[in-house]
């Protein structure tokens, strides 16, 4: 009887099992990515184990979920080299301060920084904007030895989605060329890229990830303008050899000879809204005279002047004719006053502080990114969308 109760609860015991074990197969469990987030060696805190919403349904739609696990600067490290024994490092990590790389001392101590051990700065790869939900300071990593790298690679890297509507000014062959300026600069496609643009192709001055590095996806995902001429923004998926994600650009392109060409590429998209908001109504069918290229005054090319306080920086100055408004263009080098890089633009209205007549236009200097030499140059933009544009002058910044 005992041999036939055990035989009969066996038998009952399977039949339960195996459906489950049918069940489990069916629905396997979840991949898991991981994420890390570290709070500030300033202040000391806890960040909240929060994630967002829409990187959270990008990754279900993917095939996984993300869970967060949080830490304090002083147990960041420790915690990292421990996890990296057992190859349980994080699939993303997310810090607010460089330091937590590098290593860095503050008033609540030192931090030693993970990078210190080369083998572990050899396996970080940066993550460019595409990760931007998780905290406004753009730095994110990836570990290439995690567990779920590949899952995490995918999420950095997944087809990029515009939320802004476009205005039907601009037509398709405006935002083919924008598209095809930014993939020709980014692949140093140089024969190409100097083909798509009018004017000199070293104007822009962007850094660019480390080859090699390729392109997967590109949209033009907001702008203004017309035809004649449009400031777009221009979003490109990438990978490169440590740095992957989303780069933002700025591409302004005008008809030249009934055709669309590229004015130059920028990495500050800051004008767009400005332009939007100040320079409509644009674009009329006005055949007024022609607008000529400004004249800059002031300051001398090479000048040097203070930087801090803002009020101590110099006032700019320069002539125009035709234009319905201007931009002041800039970008920042090197000490010796080379390797460019930006732009960044001012708008300048056309109102009662400027003119058409060929008075001077003055204003103080909108620019000041550090103690480096600063190129600056006038844009004239007419009622038509032509533009003009003066030549660089370079100003040293002392402080």
């Amino acid at each position: 009887m005992i041999k036939r109760a055990r035989r009969v609860l066996a038998t009952a015991c399977i039949a339960v099992i195996l459906p489950a074990i049918s069940r489990a197969a069916q629905h396997p469990s979840p991949v898991v990515v991981h994420v890390w987030k570290v709070g500030s060696p300033h202040r000391g805190d806890m960040p909240v184990a929060a994630i967002p919403s829409s990187l959270d349904a990008e990754a279900r739609r993917l095939g996984f979920e993300l869970q967060m696990r949080v830490f304090r600067a002083r147990d960041f490290a420790s915690a990292f080299f421990s996890a990296r024994v057992t190859n349980d490092e994080p699939d993303i990590l997310v810090i607010d301060n460089m330091g937590h790389i590098d290593g860095i001392t503050t008033p609540l101590g030192s931090f030693d920084g993970i990078a210190s051990d080369p083998n572990v700065a050899a396996i970080l790869v940066r993550v460019s904007e595409s990760l931007h939900e998780f905290q406004p300071a753009p730095w994110e990593y990836l570990i290439r030895t995690s567990k779920h790298h590949a899952q995490a690679k995918a999420l950095a890297t997944r087809p990029i989605e515009c939320q802004s509507t476009w205005p039907d000014a601009v037509g398709s062959p405006v935002l083919k060329t924008a598209e095809q300026a930014v993939v020709a600069y980014f692949l140093d496609a140089t024969s190409t890229y100097t083909g798509l643009v009018s004017g000199d192709p070293t104007d822009t001055a962007i850094r660019l990830p480390h080859e090699p590095r390729s392109i997967t996806d590109v949209r033009v995902c907001d702008g203004w303008g017309s035809d004649r001429l449009a400031f777009m923004q221009v979003v490109a998926a990438f990978e490169g050899q440590d740095e992957i994600g989303y780069r933002t650009f700025l591409a302004a392109v005008a008809s030249v000879g009934g055709e669309p060409r590229a004015l130059m590429l920028g990495g500050s998209t800051t004008i767009i809204p400005a332009l939007r908001r100040d320079a409509a109504p644009f674009f009329t069918d006005a055949t007024g005279p022609a607008v000529e290229p400004p004249i800059v005054v002031a300051p001398e090319d090479g000048a040097t002047a203070t930087r801090m306080p803002p009020e101590t920086r110099p006032m700019v100055s320069w002539i125009t004719r035709g234009a319905a408004f201007c931009l002041i263009e800039w970008q920042f080098g090197q000490s010796t006053g080379e390797k460019w890089e930006g732009s960044g633009f001012a708008f300048v209205r056309n109102g009662p502080e400027t003119s058409r007549d060929g008075a001077p236009v003055t204003m103080r200097a909108p620019f000041g990114v550090g103690r480096q030499p600063h190129r600056w140059r006038i844009w004239a933009i007419s009622d038509r969308g032509d533009v003009a544009r003066s030549p660089w002058r370079t100003l040293f910044y002392t402080n």
